[in-house]
């Protein structure tokens, strides 16, 4: 071994399980006086050995017909698959790259009373939904996107609320409820009823 190497004698150090690469040579110099001086020598350039992939992958992860680790359906991104060691010297692989594609979520202060978004709800990435009035306001709709390729749940769809108005109806005009909705003479506008 290395341990006890006398002057000008030269020993070999290699990689050791689960680690490969090129041996190197350890060296005591041939004038060497010292005995507690260490060999002279390169670390080794050694590479973790994991096992070959096989099926089932993680969710999320594929392989392509080339036998390429790649994002699976429903994920984006690039797949990279890096081989660690556990303090166990145990070798094994991981995943990661590949993020899920999820819905755009519905905005929380949106004014149910005015805007039915209905159409919204888990709109996908790269989706167009419309965006109208509840009788008995009316007004434009407007469109509400969700960006392509969207991987963040709490992302709010880009939408610009459409313009409702409401004209009381003659029999509303005392402040009568009709069917879930009640007149607010104050702010000249009709809000949700007790219980809607």
């Amino acid at each position: 071994g290395c341990s006890s190497l006398d002057p000008g004698e030269t020993c070999e150090i290699s990689c050791s399980g689960p680690y490969d690469g090129e041996s190197v040579t350890a060296t005591c110099p041939s004038a060497n006086t010292n005995a507690s001086k260490p060999p002279t020598f390169l670390m080794p350039q050694c590479v973790a050995q994991c096992p070959e992939l096989t099926d089932p992958f993680p969710e999320g992860y594929a392989r392509n017909e080339d036998n390429e680790t790649v994002c699976a359906d429903g994920f984006i991104g690039t797949a990279v698959v890096l081989c660690n060691v556990s303090s166990a010297c145990a070798p094994f692989n991981v995943f990661q790259g590949c993020a899920k594609l999820v819905p755009c979520a519905l905005p929380l202060d949106y004014d149910e009373c005015q805007h039915n978004m209905t159409n919204c709800s888990n709109m996908v990435g790269g989706g167009q939904c419309q965006v109208t009035c509840v009788v008995p306001f009316f007004g434009t709709p407007t469109n509400a996107t969700c960006p392509a390729g969207n991987t963040d749940p709490d992302r709010v769809i880009a939408w610009t609320p459409p313009a409702c108005e409401c004209t009381p109806m003659p029999t509303n005009a005392t402040g009568e409820a009709v069917r879930g909705y009640m007149w607010n003479s104050t702010f000249s506008v009709w809000l949700c009823d007790d219980g809607y």
